[in-house]
């Protein structure tokens, strides 16, 4: 994401180990968090973002997540509680130092093309490694969008978006 960002003079995006953010104390205005709460040690982060945030500065935790058991049927993958562990909708509430502003839990239909699904259903570490054994190939992502292409209907599918506004608390 960081490679696809537009460049501005005031703006600087670092990615970083949330527990050690390289960052100087009170400096920042906006701090997101995409799809990353379930792999960080979440007491470390919120001691850094209390250094580094500005009094007035935003939290933005947001994920999302896809409904691709159809394609999942078409190509015969049965991911059994693969998904168990992972809570899309994590976010920091049970931090008394923040204040939520909004948290919103949402669910749109996505359309997508072959490409694009073939993409999705490979970025899931069980999924790929399924379609890698079904097609024995180690990137199967060209013979997954033709299988894709050749479905008679691709239909949009089910996605959610969670995302939560934090300020730091002023009390």
């Amino acid at each position: 994401m960081l490679f696809k960002t537009e460049k501005h003079e005031k703006v600087n995006y670092v990615n970083s180990p949330g527990e050690q953010i390289p960052i100087a104390a009170r400096s920042v205005d906006v701090v997101t968090l995409a799809g990353s709460l379930n792999y960080i040690e979440r007491n470390s982060l919120v001691n850094e973002l209390v250094r580094i945030c500005r009094a007035e500065a935003e939290i933005v935790v947001y994920d999302f997540e896809m409904d691709l058991t159809n394609f999942e049927e078409f190509f015969g993958i049965n991911l059994i509680n693969s998904s168990l562990e992972y809570d899309h909708s994590t976010n920091l509430s049970e931090h008394s130092i923040f204040d939520e502003v909004t948290t919103v839990e949402d669910e749109f239909l996505t359309n997508a093309s072959p490409l694009e699904i073939a993409h999705l259903l490979l970025s899931n570490r069980e999924r790929h490694k399924a379609l890698c054994g079904i097609y024995k190939i180690s990137n199967p992502v060209t013979l997954v969008e033709n299988e894709i292409c050749s479905m008679s209907k691709i239909t949009p599918f089910k996605s959610n978006i969670f995302y939560s506004v934090y300020s730091l608390s002023q009390n």
